[in-house]
């Protein structure tokens, strides 16, 4: 009898079905003008989200979804990763023809990456003040030494350059 009384709900064109839907959608209609239902279920999916069996369901998606990029991968790297390599190139392709949407996304990444750094200023001066003084004098000679000597010598060198060619000049002219 049950089981007839489900098969009957199942029909589109039983009016058991359709008094059920009509009920469901005025009790629908109704709930949304309860503030304080509205808020009991908010409370109750936050709390829901926020308990441990949520999380446990979260990690055993994501360890099945990982499992499952893994054995692609496998499989992949055993049929020589035609598939992958097929999947980069069409990427590839695709985004060199989006030139603007290309465009976009640097000025979005370079705007955010300014105002990181504008926000965040203070931040890179006191990190370089800490890693200075974490230095000793030894250490941050031979650091100086390694990323700007080259640059230091090359100005030794165009000094030494042009103090020749300018005592050449100033010896000319002592002799005229």
């Amino acid at each position: 009898m049950v089981q007839s009384g489900i098969n009957d709900f199942r029909s589109e064109d039983s009016p058991y079905r359709e008094e059920i839907i009509r009920e469901i959608r005025v009790a629908i209609f109704q709930m949304v003008n309860d503030e304080s239902r509205i808020a009991a279920i908010k409370e109750w999916g936050l709390n829901e989200l926020q308990s441990e069996a949520a999380a446990s369901f979260l990690r055993e998606q994501l360890e099945h979804f990982r499992g499952k990029a893994v054995a692609w991968l496998e499989e992949e790297r055993s049929a020589g990763g035609r598939k992958l390599f097929g999947l980069y190139a069409m990427l590839a392709r695709r985004i060199g023809k989006e030139q603007q949407w290309i465009q976009e996304w640097e000025e979005r990444i370079r705007a955010s990456l300014i105002s990181f750094v504008e926000a965040n200023h203070y931040r890179v001066g006191l990190l370089v003040k800490e890693n200075l003084d974490l230095m000793d004098d030894a250490s941050l000679v031979n650091m100086l030494e390694d990323k700007v000597g080259k640059d230091l010598q090359w100005i030794r060198v165009n000094g030494a350059v042009c103090g020749f060619v300018v005592g050449l000049v100033l010896t000319v002219f002592q002799l005229f």
